[in-house]
């Protein structure tokens, strides 16, 4: 029934990251999994999985908005990114193809704000807290360059270096060309990729949470929570992840 849901996280997730990855990392060869670790993953795009569904306890009042939501979103997305040619934009000059791409990553982002907005009013508060934990867990690695998470973990500017690097790593460790990623691609080759990205996935939060000290890894134990598994291949392509079943390593659930 949320099948439309889908699709819409799917469109704004590949539109967000083929902006972004193509505007930050322009050699093919370089992009990974994921947009650039600052990038907020939307709410709507976690509330529209039955699983996520599962995991708040929705009731079927709350379920038939979301379901609301999403073909709203979809709708809006249509009309947003339906006439987008990204062959077209990366002929571009380098200047002329950074100005397009930053104007969609506005324009994805405001989207963004706007479908939190709508799905923090269709919770409680405690779902609400609960979905914030998920999107911490989703965003993986990426969610520790954000400025609210460095600013809670009070990370020193030696350690976000760090944490950089290693995101950064992580994501030129990967690649769209790599069999899995052509439309196209056998299962195999697809499942190839998603294991590859949930190792990946894995190792760069390992090594991130190393970064950490132990009161750091409290708090960000109580901010992501239990941990949740999320369907495999979700987010594969997402903001700041890498894809593959399961949220990121948590230390308070080890």
């Amino acid at each position: 029934m949320l099948r439309r849901g889908t699709i819409l996280g799917g469109i704004v997730v590949a539109l967000t990251v083929a902006a972004v990855s193509a505007q930050e990392q322009p050699a093919p060869r370089q992009r990974g999994f994921g947009g650039p670790g600052n990038m907020r993953i939307p709410l709507a795009m976690l509330i529209v999985m039955p699983e996520v569904q599962t995991e708040l306890a929705l009731s079927d009042d709350q379920k038939q908005q979301v379901e609301q939501l999403s073909a709203d979103l979809m709708q809006q997305a249509r009309s947003t990114f339906a006439n987008i040619n990204f062959r077209d934009i990366m002929s571009l000059s380098e200047e002329e193809r950074t100005k397009r791409f930053s104007e969609l990553r506005t324009k994805a982002e405001e989207t963004g704000k706007q479908a939190d907005g709508k799905v923090e009013k269709l919770v409680d508060s405690k779902q609400l807290a609960r979905l914030g934990q998920l999107r911490l867990q989703r965003e993986g690695v990426g969610a520790l360059s954000r400025p609210e998470v460095v600013k809670q973990l009070a990370l020193s500017d030696e350690q976000q270096a760090k944490i950089k690097k290693i995101a950064d790593e992580s994501r030129g460790q990967g690649g769209f060309g790599r069999g899995g990623g052509r439309p196209g691609a056998s299962q195999p080759d697809r499942q190839a990729l998603i294991a590859r990205a949930q190792e990946q996935r894995k190792k760069a939060m390992t090594d991130a949470l190393a970064v950490l000290d132990d009161d750091q890894l409290l708090r960000w134990a109580e901010m992501t929570g239990k941990e949740f598994k999320f369907p495999q291949g979700f987010g594969l392509f997402g903001p700041g992840g890498r894809g593959g079943p399961g949220g990121p390593p948590n230390p308070g659930n080890q």
